[in-house]
């Protein structure tokens, strides 16, 4: 079993090697979900079809217990382990709590140690990738039914030239100058008459533009779907 399963500086799931790896890459391909909301046919779907293509995952909250089993399977199925990318960033969602638990399979009745891992959610994140700062949380705490510039402004002191976020179970993409600023909508629960969606980023070092690709699922298979809400908001 490879040594993924850690939580490192930074509340960032991996090995420290894999973190440390994924920053310094030419180019990586992140995959972003949110709101699964207890759909964990369609979060294992994705995982299935994108996981082992992905060098890092970003899941921006409201359905850490669907990945709490997933990580659980992982640990004892070598060949679902690889279908989860090597690098991991979870944030809490205002249906979420701040912490998960997983039956730690090395556990022995014989050594000192907890029979559970545990694994901390915070409500915001940082993830570098090909030296770019990726910026991650669920976004009820920072007014995004009312706009996106308080996520900006959280991004920009943390000196991030992406966001993620998720909340409002709509998919939307938006810029603030350079920075990136993108909802992969809802997996399971989708508003405002959109499908259910996720997104996959294309980073590439040195690269001002950010390539993100927003996938639509349609029952057992997925392609990709044209967003037509890009706004492009100001910055206060």
């Amino acid at each position: 079993m490879r040594n993924s399963f850690t939580q490192e500086v930074g509340s960032l799931i991996g090995s420290a090697q894999a973190i440390e790896e994924l920053e310094k890459k030419d180019s990586a391909s992140v995959l972003v979900i949110s709101d699964s909301h207890g759909d964990i046919h369609s979060l294992s779907y994705i995982l299935s079809e994108y996981g082992a293509k992905s060098d890092a995952l970003v899941f921006c909250g409201d359905g850490i217990c669907d990945f709490a089993p997933l990580i659980a399977k992982a640990y004892k199925d070598r060949s679902f382990e690889d279908v989860l990318p090597p690098v991991m960033a979870f944030v809490a969602g205002n249906n979420d709590y701040d912490s998960f638990s997983i039956k730690n399979p090395n556990y022995s009745l014989s050594v000192s140690e907890s029979p559970y891992t545990t694994f901390q959610v915070p409500q915001t994140i940082c993830l570098k990738v090909c030296g770019h700062t990726i910026f991650a949380t669920h976004g009820h705490r920072h007014s995004v039914y009312i706009g996106t510039n308080e996520l900006a402004f959280r991004a920009k002191a943390a000196n991030a030239d992406i966001v993620l976020y998720g909340h409002t179970h709509l998919a939307k993409r938006d810029y603030n100058g350079n920075m990136l600023i993108l909802n992969p909508g809802s997996c399971s629960l989708p508003r405002g008459g959109l499908p259910r969606t996720f997104v996959i980023l294309k980073i590439k070092q040195n690269d001002v533009g950010i390539e993100n690709i927003i996938y639509q699922i349609n029952g057992n298979s997925s392609l990709p779907f044209v967003l037509k809400n890009n706004i492009t908001s100001l910055f206060y």
